[in-house]
């Protein structure tokens, strides 16, 4: 999305498919894999490429990858997805799918020309990983937490798409590690509705009336698009943020 802050991310690849994966897993003793596998492996693969952070079982040899040796490596995954099975097997280690938390997972409103279906997840990176953006699919990079971004978006600091600056929202409410790795999710698919109420624009979220008629009409949960471009999210639903 040209002109945003969003997270790194791409498209889903033959190659990232459980059964290309599963006897590598297998082998290194493990039997269960998510349901999500294959979303899991693209998320590790593509944020390699745009940004260089790179998730793997054993954090060692991701730091035995540097300099042009890691640029090089990141415009072939880019390039090909194949070459990230290359890569991994080189490295001897897996990528760590276990270390995603699973947030969300999102679906363009179906007025939008362009749309994804798109899911969100959570990791925690070690302190020695040298992350950068890539000049092709990401122009600017920076560590910022999740209050500081929301503040930067309402400063004009930075444009985040509503999927995003909610995640933020939603992430900045956590006060550690440990309570946003036990905070229990829904991932059912959350496909906002085009709504007008009024004069205002809103984006109309599951339980909301404007999304599902058969909603009682006094229910919110939308996130209204202010006249400035910036974002308020309404809700009286139990347990909304």
């Amino acid at each position: 999305m040209a002109g945003a802050h969003v997270f790194p991310g791409g498209v889903l690849d033959a190659r990232d498919s459980i059964e290309h994966w599963r006897q590598y897993f297998h082998d290194a003793g493990h039997h269960e894999l998510p349901e999500d596998f294959a979303f899991r492996i693209a998320s590790i693969r593509e944020t390699f490429e745009e940004s260089g952070v790179l998730l793997l079982e054993d954090p060692k040899k991701n730091d035995s990858l540097i300099g042009e040796a890691r640029r090089s490596w990141r415009t072939r995954v880019h390039d090909d997805a194949a070459a990230f099975e290359e890569l991994c097997t080189l490295l001897g280690s897996l990528p760590d799918i276990f270390a995603l938390k699973a947030w969300a997972h999102w679906i363009t409103p179906e007025a939008e020309p362009r749309r994804y279906d798109t899911r969100f997840y959570v990791a925690w990176v070690p302190q020695t990983t040298n992350a950068i953006h890539d000049e092709e699919e990401t122009v600017a990079s920076t560590w910022s937490s999740p209050r500081a971004s929301l503040a930067s978006f309402d400063s004009d600091g930075m444009f985040l798409p509503p999927p995003t600056w909610f995640t933020l929202r939603e992430l900045s409410e956590c006060k550690s590690r440990k309570e946003i790795w036990g905070t229990s999710r829904d991932l059912s698919p959350i496909q906002p509705f085009f709504g007008q109420e009024g004069e205002r624009l809103v984006l109309a979220l599951p339980g909301d009336p404007l999304h599902d008629a058969s909603v009682s009409g006094e229910q919110r949960n939308r996130i209204v698009i202010l006249s400035d471009g910036k974002y308020a999210y309404e809700s009286n639903l139990e347990g909304a943020l």
